[in-house]
C-alpha cells in the first residue's frame, strides 16, 4: 500500500491506496490537526494509532509520498516515515509533476497543494478545469489545455469568521450552517447567511467571469470543488458541478505513479 500525506495549514490529510498504477480508490482516509511543533514521535504515534484502529497492518505500507505548505513539519514527517514505517518518503516538488505545464510568472511561489489539485483535475476530469479548494484559504486554480495559468487566493470561510468576530465588540462566535433563507432573523443567522452567500455568490461570480473570458468556446470545461468546506458551499453553487473531497490525495497518488 501507498501512504499519501498532504500537510496543510489547518489539517494534515492522509490516505491509503493500493500500489496498483492508475488505481485512485481510497482504502482509508483520515485527518489530523496541523501542529507545527509536533515531534517525530508524536506524529508517529498518531499515525500508527489511527492505522491500527482501522486494522491496517503497518508492514503492508511499502511506499509513501507527501506535499506540504508547512515547511517546519517536513523534517518530522520524513523522520517519522523512516522510524515508524521503515520508508524513505518521497517529497513532492514542482519538477516531479509531469505533463502539467506551468505558465505562471513566479512558479516557485505556487503552493504544492494547488499544483497537486491541478494535476489531479487534468488526469481525472479534463485538461480544461477550474478547481476551487475550500481550505484555510480559498484558492481557485485554472488549467487550460493542460497548462496551469494561474488563479486566485482569498480568505477561507473560517478565517473570515474569525476576523469578523475578533474585529467587532458585539458579534458572537457562531457555528457555520447552511441557511434556510437568505435573510437572517437573528444576529447569528445574519452572520451565518452573510458568510455563506458571500462565498456562494462570490465564487460563482468569479467562475462565471473566468469561464466567459478564458473558456468561452471550450465545451469540455470541468469545474471541481474540494477541501474541508467544499460540500458546505457547493450544494447551492450554480457553477460548481463536481465535488471531489479527496482530489488532493488522488493527485498525490497520480504523481507517485508517474515518478
Amino acid at each position: 500500500m501507498i501512504l499519501v500525506i498532504d500537510i496543510g495549514n489547518t489539517n494534515i490529510d492522509c490516505g491509503l491506496f493500493n500500489d496498483t498504477k492508475n488505481d485512485y480508490i481510497l482504502l482509508l482516509s483520515f485527518r489530523i490537526a496541523t501542529n507545527k511543533s509536533m515531534t517525530t514521535d508524536e506524529i508517529g504515534a498518531i499515525f500508527s494509532g489511527i492505522l491500527s484502529t482501522n486494522n491496517i497492518n503497518l508492514k503492508l505500507i511499502k511506499n509513501a509520498i507527501f506535499a506540504s505548505v508547512v515547511p517546519p513539519l517536513n523534517h518530522s514527517i520524513k523522520k517519522m516515515s523512516f522510524k515508524y514505517f521503515n520508508i524513505k518518503i518521497k517529497e513532492i516538488s514542482k519538477n516531479k509533476i509531469n505533463n502539467l505545464k506551468i505558465n505562471y510568472n513566479t512558479p516557485d511561489t505556487i503552493g504544492m497543494d494547488r499544483l497537486v489539485n491541478s494535476k489531479a483535475a487534468v488526469k481525472i476530469y479534463s485538461k480544461n478545469s477550474i478547481i476551487v479548494d475550500f481550505g484555510t484559504a480559498i484558492t481557485i486554480d485554472i488549467v487550460k489545455y493542460n497548462s496551469y495559468i494561474g488563479g486566485l487566493i482569498m480568505p477561507g470561510i473560517a478565517v473570515s469568521l474569525e476576523a469578523l468576530v475578533n474585529s467587532t465588540s458585539m458579534l458572537p462566535k457562531i457555528e457555520l450552517q447552511s441557511p434556510k433563507n437568505i435573510i437572517g432573523k437573528t444576529t447569528t443567522e445574519s452572520m451565518q447567511n452573510g458568510l455563506y452567500y458571500l462565498n456562494v455568490y462570490g465564487i460563482d461570480g468569479i467562475i462565471r467571469n473566468i469561464k466567459s473570458t478564458h473558456f468561452n468556446k471550450i465545451k469540455n470545461l470541468k469545474i471541481i470543488s474540494t477541501g474541508g468546506l467544499a460540500n458546505f458551499i457547493s450544494e447551492k453553487s450554480k457553477m460548481i458541478k463536481i465535488l471531489d473531497a479527496n482530489l488532493t490525495l488522488k493527485g498525490l497518488k497520480i504523481i507517485y505513479d508517474e515518478i
